[in-house]
């Protein structure tokens, strides 16, 4: 547009007249994975002489057909990786920190510090790694996470002849990548301040002896008294005593005044340092709250809000051990949505995510003892792990799932039954069988198999295995 009377806007970029959409990461994922997917981080193609919009992303894209399934296009939701570089240096700033967010392999996907992501070798964009980073802090974060085994963890090192407290921790997002974020504080901004302030107490004790011993060699016993006195006060006060009582005020006016101005100074140290404990341990609790929030997210499914595949290996596991070393039945379901591609194809997916949720609160609803588990094993199948649950009552427990997500009512016009429905199969460990922990989990999956080829809309309970 052009104003009459100013002079001409500069335009910033200008689109690709050979953009071709097919050929970006988000389309080619979208349509080779045929379901909403996450793609890799990739640099925006944009003409951009002045370099105004030099950026990349990442995201989740999925295909779209129209009412016959013809594929008409890809949806793409994307986010900037300039936009995390910019929250992660305004988190940062207050404290005196660095942090980043990288993929598995280290790179880069965005960082507090100033140094780009990555560089161009001509055409081609080279990533640039954590441990790589311009940014000294960032480098030795990197390096940490790239020799650890652990997932998270954290520990001290030393930049540049200064020390830091490193934290990481690494997140396997729901259907997408892994990715770490890492954090590094230095120590000065906690401890420096209180090794300071008892330094100059130190300082001011070795100079009140000093005080003491030419008192003692050029002076009375009546002038060297309150010298000594005062020094063992002071001596007090560096050792951390703040109840400790000042001695009597002297005759003599110097020490009198020099006893008044320790006081003054103790006083205001010691709100110092209560002050700086208190900040310490805001900064300890926030740091311990934004920790238990990501172990959270890291064992939540984040569609359905009930536990993800991850967690449910690592319960499973746990349960299987501790049934099989008490020779305790465990109860292993596997449910699967009935033809829940169908319901998306003719819903859409929007519908399609409010029925598994659905779905997924029913499951929770039956799985509330402590060592039951209700988890999202992927896609639109579940799983339910129920401790101390024999086949009888294994039985009885899918049915009542069954029964109560027929109940939902959910419109579903594709499936015979007229509404969305579950299959489910049921595999029981106990005394009587000789299963391993793998053997468990095919038992129940063959039996969700049978359920499905019988009709649908049914739990299958997997044969007993007899000992000998």
């Amino acid at each position: 547009m052009l104003i009459l009377g100013q002079a001409p806007s500069t335009l910033l970029a200008v689109g690709n007249a050979y953009f071709d959409a097919r050929t970006r990461p988000w389309f080619k994922v979208a349509v080779a994975a045929d379901s909403i997917k996450w793609y890799p981080a990739y640099r925006y193609v944009i003409q951009d002489g002045p370099g105004v919009y030099d950026a990349m992303g990442m995201g989740m894209s999925a295909p779209l057909y129209d009412a016959n399934h013809r594929f008409i296009g890809v949806v793409t939701a994307d986010v900037a990786l300039s936009q995390l570089s910019a929250f992660l240096k305004a988190q940062m700033s207050s404290i005196g920190g660095v942090a980043f967010l990288a993929e598995a392999g280290g790179e880069l996907l965005a960082s507090s510090g100033t140094e780009p992501i990555y560089r161009l070798d001509g055409d081609k964009t080279i990533r640039i790694r954590a441990s790589e980073s311009d940014t000294p802090a960032i480098r030795m974060v990197g390096s940490v996470i790239k020799k650890s085994t652990d997932s998270a963890g954290n520990q001290f090192v030393e930049v540049n002849g200064e020390r830091y407290l490193v934290d990481w921790q690494t997140i396997q997002l729901p259907d997408g990548p892994a990715l770490t974020i890492g954090l590094a504080l230095p120590e000065s901004r906690f401890a420096g301040p209180a090794e300071e302030a008892f330094l100059s107490i130190g300082y001011l004790t070795l100079a009140f002896w000093g005080l003491g011993i030419v008192a003692a060699l050029f002076a009375t016993n009546w002038f060297a008294r309150p010298l000594v006195s005062l020094s063992h006060w002071a001596k007090q006060l560096a050792g951390g005593d703040w109840q400790a009582k000042p001695p009597m005020l002297s005759p003599i006016h110097e020490i009198a005044s020099l006893t008044c101005t320790l006081g003054y100074m103790a006083d205001n140290l010691k709100l110092h340092t209560e002050e700086l404990e208190r900040r310490v341990v805001e900064r300890t609790e926030e740091l311990e709250n934004a920790n238990r929030q990501l172990a959270k997210l890291s064992v939540t499914d984040g569609l359905t809000g009930i536990a993800n595949r991850r967690h449910f290996d690592e319960v499973y596991a746990d349960e299987f051990s501790r049934a099989a070393r008490n020779g305790q039945p465990l109860t292993l379901m596997m449910l699967d949505v009935d033809l829940f591609k169908k319901y998306n194809d003719h819903y859409g997916h929007q519908a399609g995510d409010e029925a598994l949720k659905r779905v997924a609160a029913v499951l929770s609803d039956n799985a509330r003892r402590p060592a039951d588990l209700a988890a999202r094993y992927g896609g639109e199948e579940f799983s339910i792990i129920a401790a101390n649950t024999d086949r009888s009552n294994a039985k009885q427990i899918a049915e009542t799932i069954r029964s109560a997500i027929e109940a939902l009512a959910i419109p579903h016009e594709q499936s015979v039954h007229g509404k969305v429905t579950v299959s489910i199969g049921v595999a029981v460990l106990s005394s009587e069988s000789r299963v391993s922990l793998e053997q468990l989990l095919t038992m129940a999956d063959e039996a969700l198999y049978r359920a499905k080829a019988a009709g649908r809309n049914r739990a299958e309970i997997a044969k007993v295995y007899k000992l000998g």
